[in-house]
């Protein structure tokens, strides 16, 4: 598994991780990683965007919901935060299969 150590390293080096041969793209574990790099990189937008991604393959990724409402929370879109907050959030098994690892 690629840590968030790996994905900092690629987008301070100006890589493109999301092409990277070690990337899943339906890895929700992975994608959810880029996404908090780019989010303690100030990468907003596209953290956002990769969060979104994640939630088109596990809609009910408990983590990756919580991680998409901190990324518009500093965007300063409120409203949308307090709504992604208020969804049903159940359990993912597949997040936490892969978390367990």
């Amino acid at each position: 598994m690629i840590g968030q150590r790996a994905w900092h390293n690629a987008i301070r080096s100006d890589d493109k991780p999301a092409q990277s041969p070690a990337m899943k793209p339906d890895d929700i574990v992975v994608v959810n990683g880029l996404g908090l790099a780019l989010q303690k990189q100030k990468i907003l937008d596209q953290g956002l965007a990769t969060f979104g991604k994640v939630l088109t393959i596990e809609p009910n990724a408990v983590e990756v919901r919580y991680n998409r409402g901190n990324t518009l929370g500093a965007l300063h879109r409120f409203d949308e935060a307090l709504a992604a907050s208020r969804m049903p959030l159940h359990s993912s098994r597949r997040l936490a299969r892969c978390n367990e690892r």
